[in-house]
């Protein structure tokens, strides 16, 4: 394709100017090629590992969320109850000496 001798798209640049707007081009150029390339789509040995880690972390959210499931089903303690259990709860993981506030 040939353009016609009125097109000069560097026409008012200095030959200094109009080297650098192709060394930038060129950059550009490569930068696109480099990232369509795949290359710049991170690090495809490292995704495995962070698949295994996603997958693990998947089980712990499905575990818990069937620990929800469970603790719903059972039926609602009286205030008390509750009270008197959380207390011993406290008392066993923290010592005899554990106090606890409730409102």
């Amino acid at each position: 394709m040939k353009l016609p001798p009125s097109f000069k798209p560097l026409k008012g640049f200095s030959r200094r100017e109009q080297h650098l707007n192709a060394g930038r081009t060129g950059a550009g150029a490569g930068c696109l090629l480099w990232w369509w390339s795949g290359a710049g789509a991170g690090n495809p040995a490292g995704s495995e590992s962070q698949h295994l880690l996603l997958d693990a972390q998947l089980q712990q959210v499905q575990r818990l969320q069937q620990q929800v499931k469970t603790l719903q089903a059972q039926p609602r303690m009286a205030p008390d109850d509750a009270r008197r259990v959380l207390e011993a709860s406290v008392k066993q993981q923290f010592g005899a000496t554990a106090q606890m506030a409730v409102r």
